[in-house]
């Protein structure tokens, strides 16, 4: 089971925020598919000593969202596969719609 502090660690989400990002497109289709809206979608550029690239950030309203991560987190949340799979395709082409890549 995943503690408050791995879960901060591998997320982007704090009490006083009032937004949850994720770059994990995986981790977005789970929260549309539990019927969270997605407030936003951008591009944030990354750097490594090879390269530089931009990558795609799905933004939703932080409320409620801690208790269902922790849900995600540690493998105790079900959700529909079709759902699923529809949101992230969705998802996908959303991104690259709006031309975050």
């Amino acid at each position: 089971m995943m503690t408050d502090k791995q879960i901060q660690a591998r997320v982007e989400i704090s009490e006083s925020s009032k937004e949850f990002h994720t770059t994990d497109i995986s981790l977005a289709a789970v929260l549309v598919a539990t019927g969270r809206k997605v407030k936003n979608i951008a591009s944030k550029l990354r750097k490594n000593k090879f390269s530089s690239f931009e990558q795609t950030v799905f933004i939703f309203d932080s409320e409620g969202t801690r208790e269902l991560l922790v849900n995600y987190m540690n493998n105790e949340l079900s959700v529909d596969a079709r759902t699923l799979l529809d949101c992230l395709k969705n998802l996908k082409s959303t991104g690259y719609s709006r031309g975050a890549r």
